[in-house]
């Protein structure tokens, strides 16, 4: 009896990353919530990704200011580390993923944004050496094939947008390498605050030259002042930059320090569900039989990851 022991107190510990994941998973699919009303309000996809990351640099910093100093220093040898997530991957993804929404609509976008916990798993194989046995490929399966039915892709008639399909897959491996590059930070001991704190720097740094010229020529006196005079804007910025992207990515990057990079990924895929859950929810948006069984198979891959005791479907 006393053999099952750390059994059972490694699956709880593993639980509990991945309840990290699913809190995480959950707040990033509130952002539909935020962008729809910011937009109502005359905000630009550039500016509200601005102010997702600077609100968090801000606030985490401050945070750490006064609490833990010792999480604001870093090596110059490890700044490759925070390039990667900062700008590699979250400046990357949004810029991909905007471009690809443009050119084949949000359905497809989604799809092939959600390529990346595919791309996730044979990174994490082929550079950590995360060996991995047919049933996860087989989780994996269920998860992406409920995702593209969750975006309702299923039934499309467009043709294929070759630029389009670029930026998509581009917004799935921008997206993916988060887990990637955060993992080499927890290898170097960096805390979860020490990794958010300077992907949003860099992000935000990154940033600059895309957004200075579109403020001087585009939105001067224009759309700015007006955003400016709204209360609610700035309200709905502080929440945006803290409930969808400081909590969500301090959440992550912790459940990354015990679970595989693509069991991480996978396990993040519940937030399309959430987010149509949302606009159902909140804007009565319509589901199709369709999406509510990717919902269901989501779920489903899921909870295949979660109930797991023996192993079989984690990196050996």
């Amino acid at each position: 009896m006393w053999r099952t022991i750390p059994c059972v107190a490694s699956i709880n510990i593993m639980g509990k990353y991945r309840i990290y994941i699913l809190a995480a998973a959950f707040l990033w699919g509130s952002i539909g919530v935020f962008f729809k009303e910011l937009s109502a309000r005359g905000a630009e996809p550039i500016q509200i990704v601005i102010m997702r990351t600077a609100i968090a640099m801000i606030g985490l910093g401050v945070w750490l200011l006064f609490t833990d100093r010792k999480k604001l220093r870093i090596k110059i040898k490890d700044i490759w580390c925070f390039i990667g997530t900062g700008m590699v991957s979250l400046l990357f993804f949004n810029w991909c993923l905007f471009n690809a929404i443009e050119e084949v609509g949000i359905a497809v976008a989604g799809v092939l944004l959600y390529t990346a916990p595919a791309i996730v798993t044979v990174l994490s194989s082929l550079l950590f050496k995360e060996k991995l046995k047919l049933p996860y490929w087989g989780v994996l399966a269920i998860i992406l094939l409920g995702c593209t039915l969750v975006t309702g892709i299923v039934g499309s008639t467009s043709g294929i947008n070759i630029p389009g399909i670029l930026y998509g897959l581009g917004s799935g491996f921008g997206y993916a390498l988060f887990s990637i590059f955060g993992r080499y930070a927890l290898r170097r001991d960096y805390s979860p605050q020490t990794i958010s704190f300077y992907t949003f720097a860099f992000c935000a740094l990154a940033s600059i030259p895309f957004i200075c010229l579109p403020f001087i020529f585009a939105f001067s006196g224009a759309t700015l002042p007006i955003m400016a005079a709204d209360p609610s804007v700035w309200v709905l910025a502080l929440a945006l930059g803290t409930l969808g992207s400081l909590f969500p990515y301090l959440l992550y990057t912790k459940g990354l320090s015990g679970v595989t990079g693509a069991t991480a990924s996978m396990t993040a895929t519940l937030e399309p569900v959430v987010a149509a859950l949302f606009g159902v929810i909140l804007y009565k948006e319509i589901l199709t039989l369709w999406q509510i069984a990717g919902m269901a198979l989501v779920l489903g891959g899921i909870l295949l990851l979660s109930k797991n005791k023996t192993g079989e479907l984690q990196a050996s």
